[in-house]
């Protein structure tokens, strides 16, 4: 088991949070006290763990509205990459009181929290890993999906944030172009 593991994992330090879950679930699928190389494989290897973990959560455990819940969740606590890889973006709590259904959100929360996909802190929820955004490949594939819409909106948030650290300053507000593709863009 050592040897697979040290195998599969390389001698990239970015794979420790796989090799630390695909590790986690192994012992869940252990026989009496002994992790094998069965319950590894099992459980998905260092590379498929984690999505194996996402995957069986998102199908096996919410409902077509949690589903998507969680999608709207997973993309707001990404920052897409341009030209660099995507990451993850803590998201302040308060912003979860924001959606049409927070008890729906925090519920969703919840779970991936127990999954340990998602950490919360006393302020804020995020993706536990970087290593989910690109090793969870229904997550990579929203990203691409949305990666304009997902620009957009940092766009459009970064400059609300601007424009009420400072005031309000009417001399902020979009103008001619940039609100014309914006309002284009709603």
């Amino acid at each position: 088991l050592v040897d697979v593991v040290l195998d599969e994992a390389g001698d990239s330090a970015s794979t420790l949070p796989l090799i630390s879950h695909a590790l986690v679930e192994t012992w869940a699928r252990r026989e009496a006290n002994a992790l094998t190389l069965d319950a590894f494989r099992s459980a998905g290897g260092v590379a498929g763990a984690i999505a194996q973990s996402a995957d069986a959560l998102y199908e096996q455990s919410l409902d077509s509205a949690q589903q998507d819940v969680a999608r709207r969740l997973f993309l707001r606590l990404v920052t897409p990459g341009e030209g660099t890889t995507d990451t993850r973006r803590p998201m302040p709590l308060v912003e979860l009181d924001r959606h049409v259904d927070p008890e729906a959100v925090r519920a969703v929360v919840d779970r991936f929290v127990a999954a340990r996909l998602l950490s919360v802190s006393e302020t804020r929820v995020e993706i536990a890993h970087e290593a989910l955004i690109g090793g969870w490949p229904r997550l990579a594939d929203w990203i691409e999906t949305e990666r304009d819409n997902l620009k957009t909106q940092r766009r459009i948030g970064q400059a609300a944030h601007d424009w009420d650290e400072r005031d309000r300053d009417p001399d902020l507000l979009w103008r001619g172009a940039p609100l014309a593709s914006t309002e284009a863009w709603v």
